[in-house]
């Protein structure tokens, strides 16, 4: 038996081996790999060394033990690109878990095991078709939630050095993005949970065991409930480290005030939003706030925050951020009560667990389709296989999955976040957990009809064997628009990186000046994977690093000790878009200071170099 199980293994493992590496192959030669916003390409740059001319360990976001290790190794060797091959390897990872649990999971069913290993490998199969375009544009949020749903289903049904292999991708995902991290360890723990859940069902619903020893009978709780705690404790352990290492690693007061203002700053612009100044005017006015300073955060470049070279900026930053939230939250009390709120919440999540359209758009494809499907389908087949033989699968185990992802979709309705990048994890966790559990159903079905005899057994698995055939047709048909999709987002995304290219080389002509990018001006400027990143001597002037000592870095290692305003404004060279140009002059003007632009060159883009000079 043994043996067998260990052959097995082998043939789970390489079997899920060769269709990760085609899965690979695929993205690799038809489609590339890029960076998904200027998120990731932010975070590359730190700890590449770009953005403060040595690798940095301090990216804010990612958690600091994950980032040490990514810093030291563009420490060790500078020209390879350790960000993106960790992302791509973290998605190819979590794809290879899932496809080898489930195999693993088939081939444990007995006879019939090529069809039973077809359908183990089919969640893992049918997760990468729907998602493919998100293998190629990578986004360190999504492959954060790839690892945390590989994860889940480790913990589920995983054995032996699974677990603890499912624990350690949980870490990587809190790690890479804490938030997504977070917000799928419910799932994890419910995996660990529920695989004891079915132990202790199998046992007859006893929580202890009871054994004698020396002539002593003695009670002690049952290995799977051992387990199962051994298995959260370990994952509560490793979030207590790495939330440890992080306080550690920022542990200085200038990063802890960087911080609070990184709190704050999410917290405006992710949950709440900037209320347009001629929209409140009045509420504006009365907290001592002027349209230049609102205008500043609405573009993003913050650094030019403050305006007095003796300022505080940290201060400074943190007012403003309450002040605005204040607005914001005194609009928000007027608009409708919670539970009109909610209702809308629910409606909008009812209407989209239904909602079937064929993707139009990378960023806002329409619909949840083909995910909502595919979870609706999945469990359709647990309440059929509960019905037929009741003894399976309790409705409580669904029911609970059920809910809690119900609880996590209206807290994200209700805080209007639905971004691609967090909905997407979400819906692939579930997939996930649903498909291995039907996997396990199906296992431990095929093992008692095989001891009873019963030759209905391949009649009885009729159903999700032909709800797994039609799930794949109706992914596959996915598939093609989301390809033309795909490649529309890409040839986008070139043709404008092309038209940035001249830009670039303007700036790389002169190493010895360091040139100011405004935010929303480089938004539309993709970095490819493996490819030439932007030149070391820019420096954006706003984003999620500011206010932190990252850009006074950058600053010291071209000799300048000003801040971003004062270097700026001493003929400073300025990258942004010609009609963002007012916005600036009027947050100088606002700070008493007369500036001009002059055009350096004429790149053909809407963004263009200025120099910047007092009048």
């Amino acid at each position: 038996m043994e043996k067998e199980m260990r052959k097995d293994n082998r043939i789970a493992a390489i079997a899920a081996l060769l269709l990760t590496a085609a899965a690979f192959a695929v993205i690799r030669v038809r489609f590339g790999f890029v960076l998904e916003a200027n998120d990731d390409a932010t975070l590359r740059s730190i700890l590449s060394g770009q953005m403060t001319g040595r690798p940095e360990a301090h990216t804010i976001y990612m958690g600091y033990a994950l980032s040490l290790i990514l810093s030291s190794l563009y420490r060790w060797k500078g020209d390879v690109d350790w960000f993106s091959a960790f992302l791509i390897l973290l998605q190819f990872a979590s794809v290879y878990e899932l496809l080898r649990t489930g195999i693993r999971t088939g081939l444990r069913a007995g006879k019939g095991k090529l069809l039973h290993a077809v359908l183990g490998a089919l969640p893992g199969v049918l997760i990468f078709v729907a998602a493919f375009p998100h293998f190629s544009i990578l986004q360190y949020t999504f492959a954060a939630g790839m690892a945390a749903s590989a994860a889940a289903v480790l913990m589920y049904a995983g054995e032996g050095g699974d677990r603890t292999a499912g624990a350690f991708l949980w870490a990587l995902a809190y790690s890479l993005r804490k938030n997504m991290g977070l917000m799928l360890l419910p799932f994890v723990l419910l995996g660990a949970a529920l695989q004891w859940v079915g132990t202790f069902r199998a046992s007859g619903w006893h929580l202890f065991r009871e054994e004698s020893k020396d002539g002593q009978i003695r009670r002690s709780l049952t290995p799977a409930f051992l387990c199962c705690l051994e298995k959260w404790g370990f994952l509560f352990l490793l979030l207590a480290f790495l939330s440890t290492a992080h306080r550690i690693g920022y542990d200085s007061e200038d990063w802890e005030k960087a911080m609070e203002a990184c709190d704050l700053r999410t917290q405006l612009y992710d949950y709440s939003a900037i209320v347009p100044y001629e929209r409140a005017e009045e509420d504006y006015r009365a907290i001592g706030l002027d349209a230049a300073e609102v205008g500043l955060f609405e573009s993003y470049d913050s650094a030019l925050l403050g305006g007095a070279q003796d300022a505080d900026p940290y201060a400074v930053y943190t007012d403003r951020i309450r002040k605005m939230q204040a607005v914001s939250d005194g609009r928000t009390q007027t608009q409708a009560p919670f539970s009109d709120r909610l209702k809308e919440a629910l409606r909008l999540y009812l209407y989209e667990l239904r909602n079937i359209q064929i993707p139009e758009d990378y960023q806002y494809p329409g619909s949840f389709a083909p995910y909502n499907v595919l979870a609706l389908c999945l469990y359709v087949v647990l309440i059929f296989l509960f019905v037929t033989r009741p003894s399976f699968f309790i409705p409580a185990e669904i029911v609970t999955l059920f809910c809690g992802r119900t609880l996590i979709w209206l807290y994200l309705y209700l805080g209007n976040r639905m971004p691609v990048r967090v909905t997407l994890p979400l819906w692939i966790c579930e997939i996930s957990l649903l498909g291995a559990f039907v996997l396990t159903a199906l296992s431990e079905r095929t093992r008692m009809q095989e001891k009873a005899e019963d030759g209905r057994r391949y009649l009885k698995n009729a159903l999700p064997v032909v709800v797994s055939a039609l799930l794949l047709v109706f992914v596959c048909g996915f598939a093609v628009p989301q390809g033309r999709v795909l490649d529309a987002e890409l040839e986008h995304r070139m043709v404008t990186r092309r038209a940035y290219s001249g830009l670039m080389e303007e700036i790389r002509k002169s190493p010895e000046a360091l040139f100011y990018l405004d935010v929303y001006s480089m938004v539309p400027y993709t970095e490819l994977c493996f490819g030439e990143e932007l030149p070391q001597n820019t420096l954006l002037i706003g984003g999620w690093t500011v206010p932190s000592p990252l850009p006074e870095e950058k600053m010291e290692s071209f000799g300048l000790e000003t801040g971003v305003y004062e270097a700026l404004l001493e003929e400073g060279l300025l990258v942004a878009r010609e009609r963002d140009l007012p916005a600036i002059e009027a947050y100088y003007a606002f700070c008493g200071d007369e500036i001009s632009f002059a055009q350096q060159t004429d790149s053909g883009l809407d963004v263009k170099i200025y120099r910047c000079s007092r009048r």
